[in-house]
């Protein structure tokens, strides 16, 4: 098990073209297992970009602390499949043309 803190600065764009914005990120590694880190060092996207895609979608904020913990449990649930209760929730929050697409995808799937 890990434990103790990291404290580093990351540098994330809103956009391509945007001036980068400085982020001092503290990780709290207190109970963080190493099977925890193999599987999130296996999920395909570095934990540094998947904490800047989700700055880029709140805002950048200054400083930023993050429990490893938690971040493993939060990609955990994006990397299983949504339940069809969750899919029906999505819905109402789509556009005209994702329901088309939704239900043109339906439509082909029989």
């Amino acid at each position: 098990m890990f434990a103790g803190k990291t404290t580093l600065t990351i540098s994330t764009k809103v956009r391509a073209d945007a001036q980068p914005q400085q982020t001092l990120v503290t990780i709290d590694w207190e109970g963080y297992t190493p099977d925890q880190a193999m599987a999130d060092l296996m999920a395909g996207t570095s934990p540094r970009v998947a904490i800047q895609a989700k700055l880029r979608e709140d805002g950048i904020p200054a400083t930023l602390d993050i429990r490893a913990v938690d971040f493993h449990a939060k990609r955990a649930r994006v990397n299983k499949p949504a339940t069809v209760a969750e899919m029906i929730a999505m819905v109402p929050k789509m556009t005209d043309a994702e329901k088309a697409e939704l239900a043109r995808m339906i439509g082909n799937a029989g």
